[in-house]
């Protein structure tokens, strides 16, 4: 095995441990240089040689550099530049694996196998490997808790999908009980113990106010919307506390845009009624992540927006990379065309027969910019009393 070929297998090997959180890899790093010294300092050496003066200079490493203080200057920036890869590798792998279609060997499954009976059958009777049965589970959300994700399953811990706001499911379960909810688990992580909680616009296509009073909507219409968020600089900001709100989601929560479809079509004689909304940010490892809500509704027209009961509504994580990502950025899902698949996606939870109106709660949990989504709303909804 070659030098190049020898540290990217021990840096892998760690890598793949788990998903690291940054202070533990920190920690696990120090045991290992404590309890292999001769191996990390090998390591080091072999980063050492390829460690380039912009590696140095950038963010991350100056930020880390100070946690690996016992030892010397140069090999400190060797050794910081490994935990950054690791850590990055770590990340990236486990979130890639997160969305994966269930199968029997996934940790879950290895280790509750019975679990594989609660995940959601279609209509048809065709398994839908991306979502388990709440009521199976046992998730009990924390009021107010929207990064609650533990669920306590015999004697294993379980944690629900990283994207999904804890107040999502608490509301539903609160207003609708538990029997209709199918909600994402993590594959890939199964716990013994109990895990640490985990802390972490402008219109350019306006809505209209009024097909959503009752859906009067004709056969083959389509309505949408489409929002962003300006990136200001600092200087543009100024003492405006709204553009300082969007600087934040722009810059720091890295937010782009905000899009809406609906359409009605005819199904069989029956005026079938759906909608989609998308939220996109480039959020980590140059992916583009989208977060969707769909929903649809069956002879609902020209019903009072507050009357209409929809047959499901259901939230979902859209990953768009490489191609994938430039395509959906030069498309445009309010226009009603054509969009890009996702590079690979997942549900997060599905509810069925949930009133509209739920939708605006809903919206307000789970998409994370402010300024755009109550500006929809305040558009959207003007029309009607919420």
């Amino acid at each position: 095995m070659d030098e190049l070929a020898f540290y990217q297998n021990h840096i892998e090997q760690i890598a793949l441990i788990k998903e690291w959180e940054d202070k533990e890899l920190i920690e696990h790093i120090k045991s290992h240089f404590e309890e292999n010294k001769e191996l990390v300092m090998k390591l080091i050496a072999l980063r050492k040689e390829v460690l380039t003066e912009a590696e140095q200079a950038e963010r991350p490493m100056q930020f880390y550099k100070d946690c690996f203080t016992f030892i010397g200057e140069e090999d400190r920036l060797a050794l910081t530049a490994m935990f950054i890869e690791i850590f990055e590798f770590s990340g990236k792998h486990f979130h890639e694996l997160s969305f994966e279609p269930y199968n029997m060997a996934q940790p879950l499954f290895q280790r509750h196998p019975e679990i594989l009976q609660a995940v959601r059958q279609r209509p048809g009777g065709a398994i839908d490997p991306e979502l388990v049965k709440l009521s199976v589970i046992g998730f009990n959300p924390i009021p107010n808790m929207p990064y609650h994700r533990t669920c306590k399953y015999n004697q294993s811990f379980l944690l629900t999908s990283r994207y999904l706001d804890g107040r999502i499911p608490e509301y539903l379960i609160n207003k609708y009980g538990r029997d209709n909810i199918y909600i994402r688990i993590e594959p890939y992580e199964v716990h013994s113990t109990p895990p640490k909680l985990r802390f972490l616009e402008e219109f350019m296509h306006l809505p209209n106010p009024e097909w959503i009073r009752n859906l009067k909507m004709h056969i083959n219409q389509k309505e949408g919307c489409q929002l962003f968020i300006p990136a200001y600089t600092i200087d543009q900001v100024g003492k405006d506390p709204k553009r300082n709100e969007q600087y934040k989601e722009y810059h720091i929560k890295k937010i782009r845009r905000f899009e809406t479809i609906a359409t009605m079509k005819n199904e069989n004689g029956h005026k079938h009624f759906s909608m989609s909304l998308e939220e996109l940010s480039e959020e980590k490892d140059g992916m583009l992540i989208g977060r969707m809500i769909h929903l649809d509704s069956l002879n609902s027209y020209d019903t009072p927006f507050d009357k209409i009961w929809l047959k499901h509504l259901d939230l979902a994580i859209n990953v768009y990379t490489g191609e994938a990502k430039d395509e959906r950025l030069r498309s445009n899902l309010s226009s009603g065309g054509v969009i890009p698949d996702a590079s690979y996606r997942t549900h997060l939870i599905r509810v069925d027969g949930i009133l509209f109106s739920d939708l605006v709660h809903l919206a307000r949990l789970f998409f994370k910019s402010k300024i755009m989504i109550e500006e929809w709303i305040e558009k959207q909804f003007e029309r009607v009393v919420l």
